[in-house]
């Protein structure tokens, strides 16, 4: 079976870009898994890149992977607006919250597992 690794972010993220949300203590937080995993490292990329391309402060959180970087991105009290998740998560949760496929859009594929 092949995985697919989406780099996902909330409409929240599109917003900043297009006004200036980013003034203030807004920012971005990327949810990414474990700490020292790939995705981990992937998003420290992501943030730096960030910084140095855009001068755009972003924050890098662990969490325990796909289904709670989900969450937390539907999370309206949660400060995350950019999160990693696998393809097959992905449609899992969208089964059990199908609201949630307009809250969100997919940046591009990171990589394939397996």
């Amino acid at each position: 079976m092949r995985l697919i690794v989406l780099l996902i972010i909330s409409f929240a993220f599109s917003s900043a870009f297009s006004s200036s949300a980013l003034a203030g203590n807004d920012r971005i937080v990327i949810s990414t898994g474990k700490d020292r995993g790939s995705y981990f490292y992937i998003g420290k990329r992501l943030a730096s890149e960030l910084a140095v391309a855009h001068g755009i402060v972003a924050r890098v959180d662990t969490s325990r992977g796909s289904l709670d970087n989900l969450s937390l991105l539907a999370n309206p009290d949660s400060p995350v607006n950019v999160g990693f998740t696998q393809a097959d998560a992905l449609g899992d949760y969208l089964s059990d919250f199908p609201s949630f496929e307009d809250a969100f859009f997919v940046l591009g594929d990171v990589g394939r597992e397996c």
